[in-house]
């Protein structure tokens, strides 16, 4: 089956700076943000976003990994993988997927 190219590497680079800079832009306190990716893709993106932000702004924000197959009604629940190592009382959650 051949494969079809729908964003080239560059694109995506672009899109993850420009919304680096647009939770920038939105936060004023980047202490306070936590990046919350959605499994699985969500959680590569979230890393992106995670290294654009530390290169700009010389900040290290954490990544945290949210599975929502648990709370699926279409399929079978299963175990919550989910991995919260941080509080995230008062902070600024941002969720990040790939949709």
């Amino acid at each position: 089956m051949k494969t079809k190219e729908v964003v080239d590497e560059l694109t995506v680079k672009r899109a993850i700076t420009r919304i680096t800079y647009e939770i920038i832009e939105r936060n004023k306190d980047l202490n306070k943000i936590i990046l919350a990716g959605i499994k699985t893709r969500g959680v590569f993106i979230a890393h992106r976003i995670q290294e654009r932000l530390e290169q700009l702004e010389n900040i290290s924000v954490p990544v945290v990994e949210l599975d929502t197959k648990p709370y699926r009604d279409d399929v079978k629940s299963g175990e919550d993988t989910s991995l919260i190592s941080v509080d995230v009382t008062d902070r600024e959650v941002i969720l990040v997927d790939d949709v």
